[in-house]
């Protein structure tokens, strides 16, 4: 059965396509469709979480890999108790803050190409099957 002319008509004037922010709004532990938001990284995959505005980012770039953290000023202060191995790289990006895993955490996270989280803790897999859980 083919449409008619009117039929089509119809179906365009009803369809109207929401904004592509809506979209990722509702997708939030999805990248955006280009994945380029930092370019010239990739996000492979992104964690999300609305309410408390902090988001996570597996990001690569040939052969550099980073988990980006970013949230809003004051979620979580900076301590300078740990271990120096274990420091985090900081920069301000206008109103939040940014840090980066780097080394191996990419590997123990991302080899399944998703990351699951909110502000307390991220999740991912490693190679050999095991979760690792980064707990904030």
């Amino acid at each position: 059965m083919v449409p008619s002319a009117l039929g089509l008509r119809r179906i365009q004037r009803v369809h109207v396509p929401a904004p592509l922010s809506l979209f990722h709004d509702s997708c939030s532990d999805r990248p955006q469709c280009w994945r380029h938001e930092n370019f010239p990284y990739i996000t492979v995959s992104q964690a999300h979480d609305t309410a408390a505005g902090v988001r996570f980012k597996a990001q690569q770039f040939f052969g550099h890999r980073d988990i980006m953290v970013s949230f809003p000023p004051g979620v979580y202060p900076h301590h300078s108790d740990e271990p120096r191995a274990y420091r985090y790289k900081e920069r301000v990006l206008g109103n939040e803050r940014v840090s980066s895993f780097q080394g191996r955490r990419f590997d123990m996270l991302m080899a399944k190409g998703r990351i699951y989280g909110d502000e307390r803790w991220l999740v991912g897999e490693d190679n050999h099957g095991h979760i690792t859980l980064l707990r904030f």
